[in-house]
């Protein structure tokens, strides 16, 4: 048990991130993949392969409904965030990281906030943590 929880913890030391930018989040994503690259985070190529669903801006209500059905593919443990600001990028790609490894070694992982029609743990909407 200890190995398995040992390279989950490795694996999830390097989350594959899938994006979702808004219109008009252009210059968030720029700067999210520059601390993707710098940190040494791959961008998932499918919701299969993510560990982090990534929202940047603020889409609209078609564009959220699609960011549902992602969020509905990812595998467990899965974390998402909703950034709006630049400044509070690398302090929740910190505590996402953090959060994703602590969701892979406890059985039930910590609730945060749902998504607006699901009601799955792990998922961030709000561009901040709470607790």
């Amino acid at each position: 048990m200890d190995l398995i929880r040992g390279l989950r913890r490795w694996a999830l030391a390097r989350p594959h991130v899938l994006i979702v930018d808004a219109p008009g989040a252009r210059d968030l994503r720029w700067v999210a993949e520059a601390e993707f690259d710098r940190r040494g985070w791959p961008l998932a190529a499918s919701p299969a392969d993510a560990d982090l669903l990534l929202v940047l801006g603020e889409p609209g209500p078609e564009l959220s409904a699609a960011v549902a059905v992602l969020w509905q593919q990812i595998p467990q443990p899965r974390l998402a965030l909703h950034l709006l600001d630049v400044a509070r990028l690398g302090p929740e790609f910190d505590t996402a990281a953090e959060l994703l490894v602590q969701a892979a070694q406890d059985p039930e992982p910590p609730v945060a906030q749902g998504m607006a029609g699901t009601d799955d743990a792990g998922m961030d909407h709000g561009g901040g943590h709470e607790g």
